[in-house]
């Protein structure tokens, strides 16, 4: 229990830990996305997508950036919302190391290449299918399940070519 309280008529009103940590209740969907990308332009992206915090389903895709990296995270988040989209969720948390597509998704895209101005309004043509959807930027370690899939995907795909 904390010390921090409210005081009425001299006595102390002490607020649990409890109280004071109270969050907003996330959505029950949720999809952790990102991608890996060789200094070679070879790449793949994925998608996990989590329901109640258990991941149902995973989708990895091969994909050449031909311009931008920011193409490897933009095919992650449209694999995720793609297949969410077609579950009739209403509400959707996002999460990602990838800064720029999480900053571009909130606050709007501002001048990039031509291949990332269409996945970006792609992604957002998914999105209003939704009734609420909250971002969240995370870290590589807490994302490393998700890259872990796609460098595996990047190695395995190659691999088998030569």
């Amino acid at each position: 229990m904390s010390w921090i309280g409210c005081a009425s008529n001299s006595r102390i009103f002490p607020f649990s830990d409890d109280e004071e940590q109270k969050e907003e209740p996330q959505p029950e969907y949720m999809i952790r996305f990102g991608g890996y990308m060789e200094s070679n332009g070879k790449a793949a992206a994925a998608a996990i997508i989590y329901k109640n915090r258990i991941a149902i389903r995973t989708e990895y895709m091969m994909v050449t950036a031909k311009v931008d990296p920011i193409e490897v995270g933009y095919h992650g988040l449209i694999l995720g919302l793609n297949r969410l989209g077609s579950m009739n969720v209403d509400e959707l948390f996002i999460e990602s190391n990838e800064y720029q597509v999480i900053e571009h998704m909130e606050n709007g895209l501002r001048g990039h290449v031509k291949q990332v101005m269409r996945l970006h309004e792609y992604a957002e043509s998914i999105l209003k299918k939704f009734n609420r959807v909250e971002y969240e930027l995370i870290n590589a370690e807490t994302n490393r399940r998700v890259i872990a899939i796609c460098k595996h995907a990047v190695e395995t795909e190659y691999a088998n070519k030569n």
